[in-house]
């Protein structure tokens, strides 16, 4: 774990990429718990459920802990499991409110621009190229 200590020490002493796989794994584990069970996740989030495997096995391993006990039938949360995924629940809606509050203060990016063509050539193949710009 990161504590304030380890933090304020400096930039070197964070291992950034695994906090990004760490923040790539709490929305897997909370998705695999709200639908119940792997493959289900695995279909929502449109991954591989060897990668939903892999997700959880990584939060598992980094915690020391079992969050899930898993059957060929069903998955159930342990104790630790359950806290974990309040945990991670307040984590993700704290990102999403961050995100949300910092789109508020830049400028939109998104300009409406008035462009006139003068035949149909023009407007054809402006508009051909609009849309192929736009994908």
């Amino acid at each position: 774990m990161y504590s304030y200590d380890k933090l304020s020490k400096g930039f070197h002493s964070v291992n950034y990429k695994f906090i990004m796989n760490l923040l790539q794994a709490m929305p897997v584990f909370v998705k695999i718990v709200d639908s119940g069970n792997l493959s289900s996740a695995s279909v929502e989030l449109d991954i591989s459920p060897t990668m939903v495997g892999k997700h959880l096995r990584m939060l598992e391993s980094h915690l020391n802990s079992t969050l899930i006990n898993r059957t060929t039938r069903r998955i159930s949360l342990t104790q630790a499991g359950k806290s974990y995924y309040i945990h991670c629940r307040e984590v993700l809606a704290l990102i999403e409110e961050g995100e949300k509050e910092f789109k508020k203060t830049i400028p939109s990016r998104q300009k409406n621009h008035n462009i006139s063509p003068r035949c149909a050539w023009e407007k054809y193949h402006l508009t051909h190229d609009i849309g192929v710009y736009g994908r």
